[in-house]
């Protein structure tokens, strides 16, 4: 196995390509996106595409199907109340005249979280 990658004669199989992926890449987009909206969660994903829970949080976590383009790529922070989503909308709605007190309201957070946002103190990899 190594020689055949050291001389470049091996390429793994990913996504669809490997012979036991249930998901397509369309799949993964679909899921990634639904899960960043809110519309499902982790287990309803997994129920519905059949397969595993942990299957589902690799491929938004991006622990698997990395090859996958997504604006909707996840990446699990600790304790966090806000998603990427938010973070975003929370930029928008503050570069359109929002004041931070209210949007921290709106979201269950604090004043200086969202001036944090805002000013990319936090959040620095969302766009």
């Amino acid at each position: 196995m190594a020689d055949k990658v050291a001389k470049g004669r091996h390429q793994a199989s990913r996504g669809e390509e490997q012979g036991l992926a249930v998901l397509t890449e369309a799949d993964v987009v679909a899921i990634r996106e639904a899960y960043a909206a809110g519309k499902a969660g982790l287990r309803k994903l997994a129920r519905q595409y059949r397969v595993s829970t942990r299957t589902i949080a690799g491929a938004c976590y991006g622990r698997t199907w990395r090859h996958v383009p997504s604006p909707y790529m996840f990446r699990p922070r600790a304790k966090t109340k806000l998603t990427e989503m938010q973070v975003r909308a929370i930029r928008t709605r503050h570069a359109a005249g929002e004041r931070c007190n209210a949007l921290a309201r709106e979201y269950g957070v604090s004043d200086d979280t969202i001036s944090s946002i805002v000013r990319r103190f936090s959040w620095k990899n969302v766009e």
